[in-house]
């Protein structure tokens, strides 16, 4: 019986880093992981995700919205997202342009110390969310 318990807790604790929600989403405002932006933007791209399952974002120009659920597994579904058509410096439609394609991409989503780590389809990392933070640009 003790081994049947060890075996269900290691297996809650190996599946508890999916075990994501949108209160822990909502804690924070996220933006990449610095090694990723290649950019030396004066804004970094930003998300907030709200408690009530909506959620707005900086990426670059434009500012978007929309809603987000997530599943026990970990799989995080995005809809209603809209966007403003805006343009502006090229530095910034790049940045954008990375960060949207990052979002697109995440079909999974899952919490690895203080970062959130983006996965596609297959679970494989397309990207890491950290806790935004001043002066984050190069």
């Amino acid at each position: 019986m003790r081994n049947l318990i060890l075996c269900l807790a290691l297996g809650a604790a190996a599946s508890s880093a999916f075990a994501l929600t949108n209160e822990d989403l909502a804690a924070n405002t996220w933006m990449p992981l610095e090694e990723q932006t290649e950019s030396s933007c004066e804004l970094p791209a930003m998300i907030d995700f709200h408690k009530d399952g909506t959620l707005s974002s900086e990426p670059g120009c434009n500012t978007m919205s929309g809603r987000y659920k997530i599943g026990e597994d970990g799989k995080i579904e995005f809809t209603e997202m809209a966007m403003t058509q805006r343009m502006c410096a090229k530095e910034y439609m790049d940045q954008e342009m990375r960060f949207t394609a990052m979002i697109n991409d995440t079909h999974f989503i899952k919490k690895e110390d203080k970062q959130l780590i983006l996965l596609d389809a297959d679970k494989k990392e397309v990207g890491r969310l950290v806790p935004e933070k001043a002066k984050a640009c190069n």
